[in-house]
C-alpha cells in the first residue's frame, strides 16, 4: 500500500486548507472501509491513525482562522455563529 500524509505545514488559504480536510475525510473512510475487509493489516491501521489525527488538526486549525466547518463547531454564545451579520452563511462561503 502506498500512501502518504503529507499536511504537516500550516495553511493560510482557506480553499486550500479545506481541499486537505475534504481529501484527508475521504481517504479516512476508503481506509475504514479496507480495514472492514482487512482487519489484521497494520499498515492500514497505523494509516488510519495517522489520517484522523491529522483530520483533527486541520479542522481545529480551519475553525481557529475562518469559523466553523459545520453548527457543532460553534460557540456557545448569542449569537449563534452561523446567523451573526459578519459572518457569511455556510453556502455563501468558498469552499
Amino acid at each position: 500500500m502506498i500512501f502518504t500524509v503529507e499536511y504537516a505545514t500550516p495553511c493560510n488559504d482557506r480553499k486550500t486548507l479545506m481541499k486537505k480536510i475534504n481529501e484527508l475525510a475521504f481517504a479516512i473512510i476508503d481506509l475504514n472501509q479496507f480495514l472492514d475487509t482487512h482487519p489484521d493489516c497494520q499498515e492500514a491501521l497505523d494509516l488510519f491513525k495517522k489520517c484522523t489525527f491529522t483530520l483533527k488538526a486541520l479542522r481545529k486549525e480551519y475553525i481557529m482562522k475562518f469559523g466553523p466547518i459545520k453548527s457543532t463547531d460553534s460557540k456557545d454564545t448569542a449569537p449563534f455563529e452561523w446567523v451573526a451579520p459578519s459572518t457569511p452563511w455556510p453556502w455563501e462561503k468558498e469552499v
